[in-house]
């Protein structure tokens, strides 16, 4: 299956919403939070419940995945290459 240029590029603002939802997901999920509960609770807690990845980590998390959105995409939208000869109209071979 072939898909046009207009196609390809439809798939990768899709995949890059997609990326971009995984990376959100892994910085709720695994990102900062304190346990048991987050935002105000009308006092100070004792002791800091400092949990999940630090920033450097996160940091990598994101390049990763925009890594991984580009090469994807670069893959996608290469021009494929064409065949070092064709045939002419005529039956001969054309010089590329």
């Amino acid at each position: 299956m072939h898909l046009g240029q207009a196609q390809r590029i439809v798939v990768v603002v899709a995949f890059g919403v997609v990326c971009l939802a995984t990376g959100s997901w892994v910085a709720t999920v695994y990102g900062q939070a304190s346990y048991p509960l987050t935002g105000w609770t009308g006092y100070a807690p004792l002791v800091s419940h400092r949990a999940g990845l630090s920033p450097t980590k996160m940091l990598l998390v994101w390049v990763g995945i925009a890594a991984f959105w580009g090469t994807v995409s670069a893959f996608l939208l290469h021009s494929p290459r064409r065949a070092s000869t064709e045939i002419a109209p005529g039956g001969g071979q054309s010089e590329p």
